[in-house]
């Protein structure tokens, strides 16, 4: 009886122990955000009211671009010359999803297409110069362009010139980049996928803020002001030692000063380091991401010059 006891007592506590094993294993896979848009909404978010360091509608265009980024790493878009093409059907992930199925409904012709609502600006030619006064001027994510300078103009002055720019289109259609960037940011489409995606993980919290003669506030907050800071940190820690910054970090970084983060995010950055980056963002972007840095400044850029 007393070894059956034992075997049985045995038995429970090694239960017991892959239980809390498991337990941990969550809690550190949720301890820090693993998607670069999460990373985004997290470092433009205030720990204790929840309220965003910059406008809504930069934050918006910054976080679409950011889902458009991580369905692009992860090969299940392919962005050229300002459109979007599907290559994959599916995905598990709760904010990505939304985007290819909405894409897809477009492409069967079961939901009205997201179009341009005017012609297009075209790239003017590019300038030599990126970030020459960055960041000199709040409110703009690369500094202070000069008078009468559009939002494509500006753009380009920064993030270089576009690959491959050519009259002709494609002759399969694509998605739109310029109207998904609207539309993933109008409604909050974006930043309601990404709360969800956050909230899944442990990394948000809900709070309800008084308001008098009035219907508290909802505010989503970020759980651990330390894991939601982290990111930014990395790459000032990494930018200040002169040390290589991951792609995914780099697109971090140009989505940081696209919104105008940066003035929060970056503000123990000095001079050097700060060429230190606009090198960086000026050499070793990648097409998409360089393409996608370019069009969340100019949507940006031109609402705020409004």
């Amino acid at each position: 009886m007393t070894t059956c006891r034992s075997a049985v007592g045995l038995a429970e506590a090694n239960r017991v122990s892959r239980l809390i094993q498991g337990m941990e294993g969550i809690v550190m896979l949720s301890a820090e955000p693993a998607r670069l848009t999460d990373d985004l909404w997290l470092a433009a978010h205030d720990s204790v009211n929840g309220r965003p360091q910059v406008s809504d509608l930069a934050l918006g265009r910054g976080l679409a671009a950011g889902l458009l980024a991580e369905l692009v790493y992860g090969k299940l878009l392919e962005l050229r010359q300002g459109e979007l093409f599907r290559t994959v059907a599916e995905t598990d992930d709760v904010a990505l999803r939304p985007v290819l199925a909405r894409m897809e409904a477009e492409e069967a012709g079961t939901v009205a297409a997201v179009r341009p609502s005017a012609r297009r600006a075209s790239m003017p030619a590019a300038s030599e110069q990126a970030f020459h006064d960055w960041p000199a001027q709040s409110g703009y994510g690369l500094g202070l362009p000069p008078p009468g300078t559009s939002g494509a103009q500006r753009a380009v002055d920064a993030w270089g010139p576009r690959p491959g720019q050519e009259a002709a289109r494609h002759s399969r259609s694509g998605h739109d980049l310029q109207m998904w960037l609207k539309y993933l940011s109008d409604e909050q489409r974006a930043e309601k996928g990404v709360i969800e995606r956050l909230s899944r993980a442990g990394l948000v919290r809900l709070r309800q803020i008084p308001r008098w003669l009035r219907r508290p506030e909802v505010a989503y907050l970020p759980a651990d002001s330390v894991a939601a800071a982290n990111p930014a940190n990395k790459i000032t820690t990494a930018l200040q030692h002169r040390h290589r910054l991951e792609r995914s970090q780099l697109c971090l970084a140009g989505l940081i000063l696209a919104t105008g983060l940066h003035h929060h995010a970056f503000a123990t950055l000095n001079p050097d380091d700060r060429s230190y980056l606009s090198d960086a963002l000026k050499r070793r972007l990648d097409a998409p991401t360089r393409e996608l840095l370019r069009a969340v400044d100019v949507a940006v850029g031109e609402a705020a010059m409004r």
